[in-house]
């Protein structure tokens, strides 16, 4: 049903030692388990970056890969309880990590949820795969906490209502397969607010099954927004760009031309340009991203995926998005472009993937017109040639 990752999650994280192991920490900790797995996550990592300041500003997965982590945690956190300890022991008899088993537990608790689903709702083999645009379906929706319909995923058998879909893609996607732990803190978050839905239709399965999801965060919320977050604005930021996106926005009447924006440091740009927008409503954030399948799934999924979204962001009055992205086919699609679709705004190398993640704006109306163009045939001739290059020098790709 699932490829080798996929099937990695579902059984390290529902084996029998594993399950015993969430069922003693949920009975113990009950509603506050999340907050006992942070806890030590914070203690572990706080230990690391005493011992080692050079990775300070790196993400949680380049920390646990310290050769300091692994010589701290055979050791007891100071003034916490013996068992805490041999939790964490036994986690990673089972794991790689205390954040790997964190993601595997708000796993469990998803699906366990649905371990009484009759038989006849379970999905017994993902549809075949096809690249035929009419057999998918999109839609934007609003307050998805709200909603009950069911819907199949890649990471699980069974059907699920929609915010636990969701979550569940983004905890398989973003945190275990691309080791993105910092999204465990606000995991909620993924089964809240507006989500972009991407599903494949299949007349012999019982409902659709999403294949790509990302998240719109609008205007009002924008004080929350990962963009403007104190990981992503931090002194290791580079700024670029300065002059074309001030003229961009000025085009777009969001911004006056006389606006002076300070440049001495990316958040102080970022902040200020953003006070100034004259329409804020017409923008919004696009976060957690995520294709699901194997690796030519995950390349058509994410060419449809943005065509489909830009689409619908057109459709509801958008004109700029601010993304944070890490996907380097994402961003040598944007560079074959010559209409101003997308402009990136700062850089960092926050992880050790061997690839710069980049803060910058879609431009919807451009973005949209020019994906709406473009075959996948066109789409992959655009980006091939970086796949290439990254296979060759053994890197993964990320795909969310």
């Amino acid at each position: 049903m699932a490829n080798n990752y996929q099937s990695s999650l579902l059984e390290r994280g529902t084996s029998q030692h594993a399950r015993a192991l969430f069922e003693q920490i949920e009975i113990l900790f009950g509603v506050d388990s999340n907050h006992f797995f942070k806890h030590i996550l914070n203690e572990r990592v706080t230990q690391i970056c005493e011992q080692d300041n050079s990775l300070r500003y790196k993400n949680i997965a380049t920390k646990l890969q310290s050769p300091y982590y692994f010589v701290n945690v055979n050791y007891p956190l100071k003034d916490e309880p013996k068992q805490w300890h041999d939790f964490e022991q036994r986690a990673l008899t089972l794991f790689d990590n205390w954040a790997q088993a964190w993601c595997a537990f708000n796993v469990w608790k998803i699906t366990k949820k649905y371990y009484n689903q009759t038989c006849s709702l379970k999905l017994e083999s993902v549809p075949i795969f096809t690249q035929n645009e009419e057999n998918f379906a999109d839609s934007i929706i609003k307050d998805i906490e709200k909603h009950t319909e069911l819907y199949y995923t890649f990471h699980s058998q069974y059907a699920m209502e929609l915010p636990d879909a969701v979550m569940l893609i983004n905890l398989a996607t973003f945190v275990w397969e691309q080791q993105w732990f910092e999204m465990l803190y606000e995991i909620e978050v993924s089964s809240q607010g507006t989500h972009f839905i991407l599903a494949q239709l299949a007349p012999d399965l019982a409902f659709p099954i999403i294949v790509s999801s990302a998240k719109i965060n609008r205007h009002q919320n924008a004080l929350d927004w990962l963009y403007f977050s104190p990981f992503f604005q931090t002194s290791c930021w580079t700024l670029i760009n300065q002059a074309e996106m001030q003229d961009q926005l000025v085009n777009l009447d969001l911004l006056c031309s006389d606006v002076e924006i300070s440049d001495t440091s990316s958040a102080e740009f970022e902040n200020t340009l953003w006070q100034n927008i004259r329409a804020q409503e017409k923008c919004c954030e696009i976060v957690r991203l995520t294709v699901s399948g194997n690796q030519n799934q995950k390349i058509f999924f994410l060419y449809l995926s943005q065509k489909r979204l830009m689409a619908q962001l057109d459709k509801h009055h958008f004109q700029v998005a601010f993304v944070v992205i890490e996907q380097p086919l994402m961003i040598q699609y944007y560079q074959s472009l010559n209409n101003g679709a997308y402009l990136k705004m700062s850089f960092c190398h926050v992880s050790d993937s061997g690839f710069a993640t980049y803060k910058g704006l879609w431009f919807i109306k451009p973005l949209s017109q020019a994906l709406a163009e473009c075959s996948y045939r066109h789409y992959k001739v655009s980006t091939i040639t970086q796949l290439k290059q990254h296979r060759h020098q053994g890197q993964e790709l990320q795909y969310a």
